[in-house]
């Protein structure tokens, strides 16, 4: 409660400003307090202490408003009443007699309304700054009010009720945005130069986002964000993105766009590093324009660039987790982001294999010699993409129509035999005690290793095709597990090589190996037997034909195998050695590498899972599993079955032998 100043009181005041004496006196006074060095406040400050709770100044603080009296603000208040008079001036008024330019801008200001649903009076200078212990700069030229700038915006942006009356247009969560911030976090541990709300809003002038005179207006941002951030500022503006926002493009991206508003984060936040931090930006930001159909058609701005590198290598690998192939910052640079007829641009001609030589050494000339975003989906491109998008057509038609004849195969095959077995003539390994052997060890570990090293190979090989798939999801979660990736392919990869290089040796040096290859070479009587198996399938021919030591069947799986193998190691090592192999031959060979071997896995994979699984597992003859790959044996009750003339043969051979 305020005390009551008393009449006897206010007449000795007012008889001491118009008596001479007293007013020798008054001087005499003032002049001691006002040189005395434990003097901090004025005779008229004292009279006003005795009854309003004003805290006294700290004889150490360096005040604003030191040697200013009550009345030099208050300067409406009568003290000819008891009680004087009551102020009506606002602070804001108050304040403007001194400090016109603020004023003015204040009253042009967001906060510069009237009343609102959220407070009765417009904000007012005494809400922000205080009333009357108002601190200069220290001798750093640091304010004390800076320290105090996110706390007091708290006030109002961190509350409930602001977002109600604002109809939630307003978040409280952005108080809370900043201070997890890499601004926030920074102001909160002493360092007073980041960026606090008044750097971007401004401290006075704060208008609405959409005035384009705000700081935070989309033409105005980059200049704002440039006040510390001068460097990139400057690189900004001789981007594409700058050029365009100039010109009225307003959907052309400023820093926000891509960094984000309050929820800017430290690229090397929490466990990210800072390369996955950066695509982090790059994947959330470019790829929310550039994939956007209406905008390419609006703005001619090139279309599919995005889908074109995200199903690239570098972009498959990048969404496995890998952190060392390039993304669209790699090569078009962040800030700086020019078109690729800029001399000046990164993707210039006459500047890819310096940009792609920051990944790739051994950059050539060829780096630059063909087309970089391939679409692989129109006829009507560029001779590149005719080439690929041929390859890619014959390669779909090729596995359609040898999938769906192997299909076909199988299924005929299966209902046959499953009549069989309903009537009981089907042949089961259990019923016989003879064996013969059909793989020895030699030809058994060959398997093994061509078994182990596929599976890992297709494994592996989708898992960078298919990067978000459940089954991939041990790459994803694994730290460095897009590099394990490609580290088990490329082992396995050597695997069957190795594989490859044996079987050439066991084929070509051994009697066995010669025996085998002459066996399963390709004669007349396969294409007779293949016509006669289908006749009989489809129920022309009683009788299925009769078979040696391999069938039609078989030697086909053979030769696919052995192409496969070759067309699958030839490629593999152009995409392995990337960088020799553009030494000597243009990028289109490194496209249609990649396109050959993405497509000859799907046609030996489906090959595998149709053609072979069907013949070990899924055969009624041998189901549950045809265990010669392990045993290498096989009963004599299939011989009789499968493999009539080599039977033939070997009961001949054992009789002469046994002859003599």
């Amino acid at each position: 409660m305020k005390r009551r100043v008393n009449k006897n009181r206010i007449a000795d005041f007012e008889k001491r400003k118009i008596d001479f004496e007293s007013i020798l006196i008054l001087s005499s006074f003032l002049l001691f307090f006002f040189f005395s060095p434990f003097s901090v406040i004025s005779a008229d400050e004292i009279l006003c202490i005795e009854c309003h709770d004003i805290p006294e100044k700290d004889k150490n603080m360096n005040y604003v408003h030191r040697g200013i009296d009550c009345v030099d603000c208050h300067s409406d208040i009568s003290f000819s009443e008891d009680p004087h008079t009551r102020s009506k001036l606002s602070s804001r008024q108050i304040c403007g007699n001194c400090h016109t330019r603020e004023y003015e801008l204040l009253q042009k200001s967001v906060h510069g309304k009237k009343k609102s649903a959220f407070k009765s009076y417009a904000l007012e200078c005494s809400d922000c700054h205080g009333n009357h212990l108002i601190i200069k700069e220290d001798e750093k030229k640091v304010s004390a009010m800076r320290v105090k700038i996110p706390s007091i915006c708290a006030e109002c942006h961190n509350s409930v009720k602001f977002v109600e009356v604002s109809g939630g247009v307003y978040s409280r969560k952005v108080y809370v945005q900043y201070e997890n911030s890499v601004h926030g976090e920074s102001f909160g541990k002493g360092v007073l130069a980041a960026a606090i709300c008044t750097d971007c809003h401004g401290a006075h002038n704060i208008r609405n986002p959409a005035d384009y005179k705000s700081t935070v207006a989309r033409n105005s941002i980059a200049q704002t964000c440039g006040n510390c951030h001068y460097g990139i500022f400057i690189k900004y503006k001789k981007s594409i993105h700058y050029a365009a926002l100039q010109k009225g493009i307003s959907r052309s991206p400023v820093c926000t766009d891509c960094h984000g508003i309050h929820t800017i984060t430290s690229i090397e936040n929490g466990s990210d590093s800072v390369i996955d931090a950066e695509r982090k930006i790059v994947f959330d930001s470019c790829v929310r324009c550039h994939d956007d159909v209406r905008l390419s058609k609006e703005y001619q701005v090139a279309p599919q660039r995005v889908s074109s590198y995200l199903q690239s290598y570098h972009g498959l690998a990048a969404r496995q987790g890998e952190t060392t192939v390039a993304d669209c910052g790699s090569c078009h640079g962040v800030h700086m982001v020019l078109p690729s007829s800029n001399p000046e641009s990164y993707v210039n001609k006459n500047n890819l294999s310096t940009t792609c030589g920051k990944c790739h050494p051994k950059a050539s000339e060829n780096f630059a010699s063909g087309v970089i975003h391939i679409t692989k989906t129109q006829s009507g491109g560029n001779d590149s993409e005719k080439i690929l998008f041929y390859i890619k057509w014959i390669y779909i038609f090729l596995i359609i129509v040898t999938i769906s004849g192997m299909f076909i195969h199988n299924f005929l095959d299966f209902i046959q035999k499953m009549k069989l077995h309903f009537q009981g003539k089907l042949h089961s390994e259990k019923r016989s005690e003879v064996f013969y052997e059909r793989l020895n060890l030699n030809e058994r570990i060959q398997h093994f290793f061509l078994l182990i090293s596929f599976i890992f190979l297709v494994v592996t090989g989708f898992a960078l095709v298919f990067p978000d798939s459940w089954w991939t999801l041990p790459f994803r979660i694994i730290e460095g597990g897009a590099s394990l990736r490609g580290l088990i392919h490329r082992i396995a990869a050597v695997f069957l090589m190795g594989t490859a290089l044996y079987h050439i040796y066991f084929i070509t040096a051994t009697e066995r190996g010669r025996f085998e290859l002459r066996s399963m070479l390709p004669s007349d009587k396969d294409l007779k037997d293949m016509l006669a198996n289908f006749a009989f399938l489809i129920g022309l021919k009683n009788e299925k034909p009769k078979y040696d030591r391999f069938n039609y069947i078989e030697k086909s799986e053979y030769w696919a195998l052995i192409w496969g193998t070759a067309v699958m190691v030839i490629t593999g090592l152009i995409l392995w050695f990337e960088e020799e192999t553009l030494l000597f031959f243009p990028k289109i060979v490194i496209d249609i590498a990649e396109l050959v071997h993405y497509y000859e896995a799907w046609l030996a994979t489906l090959a595998i899972i149709v053609w072979h699984i069907y013949y070990v597992v899924l055969n009624p003859s041998v189901y549950p599993m045809n265990w010669c790959w392990l045993t290498g044996k096989i009963s004599l009750d299939e011989m009789k079955e499968e493999h009539p003339i080599e039977l033939e043969k070997r009961e001949e051979l054992i009789h002469i032998q046994e002859t003599g």
